[in-house]
Protein backbone atom coordinates (compact mmCIF):
# COMPACT_ATOMS: atom_id res chain seq x y z
CA UNK A 1 0.00 0.00 0.00
CA UNK A 2 1.55 3.43 -0.58
CA UNK A 3 2.46 5.17 2.57
CA UNK A 4 0.65 8.43 3.58
CA UNK A 5 3.75 9.82 3.13
CA UNK A 6 3.69 9.69 -0.68
CA UNK A 7 0.71 12.65 -0.56
CA UNK A 8 3.01 15.05 0.61
CA UNK A 9 5.94 13.74 -1.85
CA UNK A 10 3.11 13.83 -3.93
CA UNK A 11 2.27 17.57 -3.76
CA UNK A 12 5.92 18.51 -3.58
CA UNK A 13 6.16 17.16 -7.20
CA UNK A 14 2.85 18.88 -8.11
CA UNK A 15 4.21 22.33 -6.98
CA UNK A 16 7.80 21.93 -8.79
CA UNK A 17 6.07 20.73 -12.27
CA UNK A 18 3.75 23.62 -12.07
CA UNK A 19 6.35 26.02 -10.94
CA UNK A 20 9.14 24.92 -13.73
CA UNK A 21 9.76 24.97 -17.73
CA UNK A 22 10.31 21.25 -17.45
CA UNK A 23 9.34 20.48 -20.83
CA UNK A 24 11.41 22.92 -22.52
CA UNK A 25 12.95 21.15 -25.61
CA UNK A 26 16.36 21.59 -24.91
CA UNK A 27 19.37 19.57 -24.65
CA UNK A 28 20.79 18.24 -21.14
CA UNK A 29 23.14 20.86 -19.99
CA UNK A 30 26.67 19.52 -19.67
CA UNK A 31 27.30 19.52 -15.80
CA UNK A 32 29.24 17.48 -13.30
CA UNK A 33 26.57 15.12 -12.45
CA UNK A 34 27.37 11.77 -12.48
CA UNK A 35 26.49 9.51 -14.89
CA UNK A 36 26.76 5.62 -15.77
CA UNK A 37 30.04 3.39 -15.74
CA UNK A 38 30.45 1.79 -19.26
CA UNK A 39 31.87 -1.20 -17.70
CA UNK A 40 28.39 -1.48 -14.86
CA UNK A 41 26.92 -2.03 -18.44
CA UNK A 42 29.44 -3.71 -20.80
CA UNK A 43 30.36 -6.14 -18.16
CA UNK A 44 26.74 -7.50 -16.94
CA UNK A 45 25.69 -10.71 -18.08
CA UNK A 46 22.10 -10.76 -19.12
CA UNK A 47 20.32 -13.66 -16.99
CA UNK A 48 16.48 -14.47 -17.39
CA UNK A 49 14.48 -13.85 -14.62
CA UNK A 50 13.92 -10.81 -12.49
CA UNK A 51 17.21 -9.24 -10.56
CA UNK A 52 18.21 -6.31 -8.15
CA UNK A 53 20.95 -4.35 -9.82
CA UNK A 54 23.36 -1.79 -8.68
CA UNK A 55 24.94 0.28 -11.15
CA UNK A 56 28.37 1.83 -10.44
CA UNK A 57 28.39 5.68 -11.47
CA UNK A 58 31.59 7.32 -12.60
CA UNK A 59 32.00 8.76 -8.78
CA UNK A 60 31.95 5.83 -7.40
CA UNK A 61 28.54 5.89 -6.23
CA UNK A 62 25.59 2.91 -6.53
CA UNK A 63 22.48 3.88 -8.48
CA UNK A 64 19.84 0.61 -7.30
CA UNK A 65 17.71 -0.54 -9.84
CA UNK A 66 15.46 -4.10 -10.53
CA UNK A 67 15.87 -5.33 -13.76
CA UNK A 68 13.36 -8.17 -15.33
CA UNK A 69 15.01 -10.08 -18.60
CA UNK A 70 13.01 -12.34 -20.64
CA UNK A 71 13.88 -15.45 -22.64
CA UNK A 72 16.25 -13.87 -25.23
CA UNK A 73 17.56 -16.04 -28.56
CA UNK A 74 20.86 -15.69 -30.19
CA UNK A 75 20.66 -12.79 -32.49
CA UNK A 76 17.60 -11.15 -31.39
CA UNK A 77 17.04 -7.58 -30.42
CA UNK A 78 14.21 -7.28 -27.58
CA UNK A 79 12.61 -3.74 -26.63
CA UNK A 80 13.50 -1.67 -23.77
CA UNK A 81 11.22 -0.66 -21.23
CA UNK A 82 12.47 2.18 -18.44
CA UNK A 83 9.47 1.82 -15.67
CA UNK A 84 9.46 4.77 -13.34
CA UNK A 85 7.93 4.46 -10.11
CA UNK A 86 5.81 6.76 -8.04
CA UNK A 87 7.35 9.32 -5.26
CA UNK A 88 9.37 8.26 -2.47
CA UNK A 89 13.21 6.68 -2.00
CA UNK A 90 14.37 3.80 -0.20
CA UNK A 91 13.01 0.71 -2.03
CA UNK A 92 9.93 2.24 -3.56
CA UNK A 93 11.19 1.50 -7.23
CA UNK A 94 10.47 -2.34 -5.83
CA UNK A 95 7.35 -1.65 -4.66
CA UNK A 96 6.38 -0.16 -8.17
CA UNK A 97 8.34 -2.85 -9.69
CA UNK A 98 6.53 -5.67 -8.49
CA UNK A 99 3.30 -4.87 -8.21
CA UNK A 100 2.65 -2.94 -11.29
CA UNK A 101 5.52 -2.88 -14.33
CA UNK A 102 6.47 -6.22 -14.46
CA UNK A 103 3.52 -8.13 -14.08
CA UNK A 104 1.69 -6.08 -16.42
CA UNK A 105 4.36 -5.44 -19.00
CA UNK A 106 6.51 -9.30 -18.69
CA UNK A 107 4.26 -10.17 -21.97
CA UNK A 108 5.84 -8.00 -24.14
CA UNK A 109 9.84 -10.25 -24.41
CA UNK A 110 11.07 -6.81 -23.07
CA UNK A 111 13.80 -6.28 -20.99
CA UNK A 112 12.26 -3.84 -18.12
CA UNK A 113 14.23 -1.85 -16.22
CA UNK A 114 12.69 -0.10 -12.79
CA UNK A 115 15.10 2.39 -11.48
CA UNK A 116 15.35 4.48 -8.34
CA UNK A 117 14.99 8.18 -8.65
CA UNK A 118 17.87 9.84 -6.39
CA UNK A 119 16.36 12.17 -4.48
CA UNK A 120 12.55 10.65 -4.68
CA UNK A 121 11.39 12.58 -7.52
CA UNK A 122 11.58 12.14 -11.56
CA UNK A 123 12.12 15.27 -13.25
CA UNK A 124 15.20 16.61 -12.11
CA UNK A 125 18.15 17.26 -13.65
CA UNK A 126 20.15 14.68 -12.38
CA UNK A 127 18.01 12.07 -12.65
CA UNK A 128 16.76 12.94 -16.19
CA UNK A 129 20.71 12.85 -17.27
CA UNK A 130 21.21 9.08 -15.45
CA UNK A 131 18.36 7.61 -17.69
CA UNK A 132 19.24 8.95 -20.61
CA UNK A 133 22.67 7.58 -20.05
CA UNK A 134 21.44 4.25 -19.20
CA UNK A 135 19.72 4.13 -22.24
CA UNK A 136 22.38 5.01 -24.16
CA UNK A 137 24.90 2.69 -22.48
CA UNK A 138 22.40 -0.21 -22.55
CA UNK A 139 21.09 0.60 -26.10
CA UNK A 140 25.30 -0.06 -27.27
CA UNK A 141 26.56 -2.92 -25.39
CA UNK A 142 22.91 -5.09 -24.76
CA UNK A 143 20.86 -7.15 -27.38
CA UNK A 144 18.13 -3.89 -27.73
CA UNK A 145 15.77 -3.17 -30.68
CA UNK A 146 16.14 0.52 -30.38
CA UNK A 147 13.28 1.57 -32.21
CA UNK A 148 11.37 -0.30 -29.30
CA UNK A 149 12.02 2.10 -26.29
CA UNK A 150 9.28 2.90 -23.90
CA UNK A 151 8.92 4.53 -20.89
CA UNK A 152 6.02 4.27 -18.66
CA UNK A 153 5.46 5.38 -15.09
CA UNK A 154 3.34 6.35 -11.89
CA UNK A 155 2.21 9.50 -10.80
CA UNK A 156 5.81 11.20 -9.72
CA UNK A 157 6.87 8.28 -12.98
CA UNK A 158 4.00 9.39 -15.20
CA UNK A 159 4.79 13.17 -15.16
CA UNK A 160 8.43 12.39 -15.98
CA UNK A 161 7.06 9.79 -19.00
CA UNK A 162 5.03 12.77 -20.64
CA UNK A 163 8.15 15.27 -20.37
CA UNK A 164 11.05 13.08 -21.27
CA UNK A 165 8.97 11.79 -24.57
CA UNK A 166 8.32 15.41 -25.35
CA UNK A 167 12.34 16.49 -25.05
CA UNK A 168 13.51 12.96 -26.21
CA UNK A 169 11.24 12.14 -29.42
CA UNK A 170 14.16 10.68 -30.82
CA UNK A 171 14.92 8.31 -28.11
CA UNK A 172 11.24 7.15 -27.56
CA UNK A 173 9.11 4.93 -29.44
CA UNK A 174 6.24 5.25 -27.44
CA UNK A 175 4.93 6.03 -23.37
CA UNK A 176 2.76 4.52 -20.61
CA UNK A 177 2.26 7.51 -18.06
CA UNK A 178 -0.58 6.47 -15.70
CA UNK A 179 -2.10 8.81 -12.57
CA UNK A 180 -0.31 12.07 -13.76
CA UNK A 181 -0.55 15.73 -14.31
CA UNK A 182 0.44 16.49 -17.91
CA UNK A 183 1.35 19.59 -20.70
CA UNK A 184 -1.45 19.98 -22.86
CA UNK A 185 1.23 21.39 -25.98
CA UNK A 186 1.91 19.33 -28.87
CA UNK A 187 3.93 16.00 -28.61
CA UNK A 188 5.14 13.58 -31.17
CA UNK A 189 5.99 10.21 -29.60
CA UNK A 190 2.67 7.99 -29.23
CA UNK A 191 1.10 8.20 -25.30
CA UNK A 192 -1.38 5.39 -24.09
CA UNK A 193 -2.63 7.15 -20.92
CA UNK A 194 -4.58 5.58 -17.38
CA UNK A 195 -6.22 8.35 -15.37
CA UNK A 196 -8.80 7.42 -12.55
CA UNK A 197 -11.95 9.17 -12.15
CA UNK A 198 -11.61 9.29 -8.42
CA UNK A 199 -7.86 10.03 -8.71
CA UNK A 200 -7.67 12.20 -5.24
CA UNK A 201 -4.23 14.26 -6.11
CA UNK A 202 -4.77 14.94 -10.26
CA UNK A 203 -8.15 15.44 -10.76
CA UNK A 204 -9.68 13.95 -14.00
CA UNK A 205 -11.25 17.05 -15.22
CA UNK A 206 -8.02 18.77 -15.00
CA UNK A 207 -6.17 15.86 -16.48
CA UNK A 208 -8.73 15.67 -19.03
CA UNK A 209 -8.26 18.78 -20.56
CA UNK A 210 -4.94 18.88 -20.43
CA UNK A 211 -4.81 15.62 -22.89
CA UNK A 212 -7.98 16.91 -25.11
CA UNK A 213 -5.73 20.17 -25.93
CA UNK A 214 -2.96 17.96 -26.99
CA UNK A 215 -4.94 15.74 -28.79
CA UNK A 216 -6.12 18.45 -30.45
CA UNK A 217 -2.53 20.39 -31.20
CA UNK A 218 -2.66 16.58 -33.60
CA UNK A 219 -0.80 14.61 -30.39
CA UNK A 220 -0.99 11.07 -31.16
CA UNK A 221 -2.55 9.95 -27.84
CA UNK A 222 -4.85 6.98 -26.20
CA UNK A 223 -6.78 8.34 -23.23
CA UNK A 224 -8.74 5.97 -20.70
CA UNK A 225 -10.26 7.22 -17.63
CA UNK A 226 -11.40 4.75 -15.35
CA UNK A 227 -13.93 4.84 -13.19
CA UNK A 228 -13.67 4.27 -9.16
CA UNK A 229 -9.41 3.88 -9.81
CA UNK A 230 -8.18 6.21 -6.80
CA UNK A 231 -4.20 7.56 -6.77
CA UNK A 232 -3.78 5.35 -4.24
CA UNK A 233 -4.65 2.36 -5.71
CA UNK A 234 -1.36 2.32 -7.84
CA UNK A 235 -1.32 -1.43 -7.98
CA UNK A 236 -4.74 -2.00 -9.47
CA UNK A 237 -3.50 -0.58 -12.60
CA UNK A 238 -1.64 -3.60 -13.78
CA UNK A 239 -4.63 -5.26 -15.73
CA UNK A 240 -5.24 -1.91 -17.33
CA UNK A 241 -1.93 -1.28 -18.06
CA UNK A 242 -1.45 -4.34 -19.55
CA UNK A 243 -4.87 -4.11 -21.92
CA UNK A 244 -3.05 -0.44 -22.97
CA UNK A 245 0.61 -1.94 -23.29
CA UNK A 246 -0.87 -4.77 -25.98
CA UNK A 247 -2.60 -1.99 -27.97
CA UNK A 248 0.44 -0.03 -28.21
CA UNK A 249 2.01 -3.66 -29.34
CA UNK A 250 -0.67 -4.41 -32.12
CA UNK A 251 -0.11 -0.87 -33.53
CA UNK A 252 4.16 -1.43 -33.50
CA UNK A 253 3.11 -4.69 -35.41
CA UNK A 254 1.34 -2.52 -38.29
CA UNK A 255 4.02 -0.25 -37.90
CA UNK A 256 6.94 -2.37 -37.97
Amino acid sequence: MIQNSYLKKSLFIFLVFLNSSVFAQTEIMETTFPVVKKSSIKEYQLKEGIHDLSIKMNNNESWDMQLSIPTIKEGEKVPLVIALHWAGGGKTYKEYSDCLAFPALDFMNAIIIAPSAEGGRWVDDNNERRVIHLIKQISKYWPINTEKIILTGYSNGGICTWYLAQKYPKVFAAGLPIAGYYNSEKIKVPLYILHGEDDELFKWRDVDLAITSAINYGSPIKYKLLPRFTHYMACSYAEELQAMAKMMVEEWEKKF
